[in-house]
């Protein structure tokens, strides 16, 4: 839910900046028609320089997506733009796909008797995929451009029976050339688990449910490794 609200200040930024933008194009427009070529063209606004403050945590530029080195980090891309893909499309049956299954464990505690797993999994994701389909027809509506890029692989831990990878993920924006992003920090980290050797991945969140549901099947030694303790 964190990126959800990071996707509603951006769309704030943007359209600010946009206004902005537009205000000092028309000053420009004017400016020119009294200027010779060659001092407009000296004269015209630097982006470097009038680039509005953004709030910590969001940077200005594009985003350098992580490049898998072999065969387990790019299947870990692949599948998670696949699982990011259905959420944006309300594709609530291919998302689930992804989810980790002890997380359907621990947090049927939270649901009525009656539920199957897979009703967990509908009301699970139904909110999620519901904001991001909300924000994607925002970014529509006002021609933004938005993405999920993988930023780096941070760690990736192999057990007897499992491989976990712990990876930044961020939301870039752009319209008209201009690109921002959030910074990704390691209380925004995903985290790929695989058990069957990295062909097939899950993702959960890293956030204070984490120890608890991968404790179920895990060390505290593994645990410890995953969540920086």
């Amino acid at each position: 839910m964190k990126n959800c609200t990071k996707l509603i200040l951006l769309i704030v930024i943007l359209s600010i900046l946009n206004s902005c933008d537009n205000k000092k194009r028309n000053e420009n427009e004017v400016n020119t028609q009294k200027q010779t070529s060659e001092n407009s063209s000296n004269n015209a606004p630097s982006i470097e320089k009038e680039r509005t403050p953004l709030p910590e945590g969001y940077v200005w530029g594009k985003v350098e997506p992580y490049v898998g080195k072999n065969k387990t980090e790019q299947n870990i891309m692949s599948q998670m733009g696949t699982y990011m893909s259905a959420l944006y499309r309300g594709d609530i049956e291919g998302a689930a796909d992804f989810l980790y299954p002890d997380a359907i464990t621990y947090f049927r505690k939270y649901y009525p008797d009656y539920f199957t797993d897979r009703d967990i999994i509908r009301e699970f994701y139904k909110v999620m995929s519901d904001s991001y389909i909300e924000g994607l027809r925002e970014y529509n509506k006002r021609g933004m451009e938005f993405d999920f890029i993988v930023t780096q692989i941070d760690k990736i831990i192999e057990t007897d029976t499992a491989i976990f990878c712990v990876f930044g993920l961020t939301i870039q924006v752009g319209k008209d050339n201009k690109y921002f992003h959030i910074i990704p920090t390691k209380d925004d980290y995903t985290i790929g688990i695989s058990l069957n050797n990295g062909k097939n991945w899950y993702f959960i969140a890293r956030n204070e449910d984490t120890p608890n549901i991968l404790r179920l099947k895990f060390s505290n030694q593994v645990i410890t490794q995953i969540m920086d303790y």
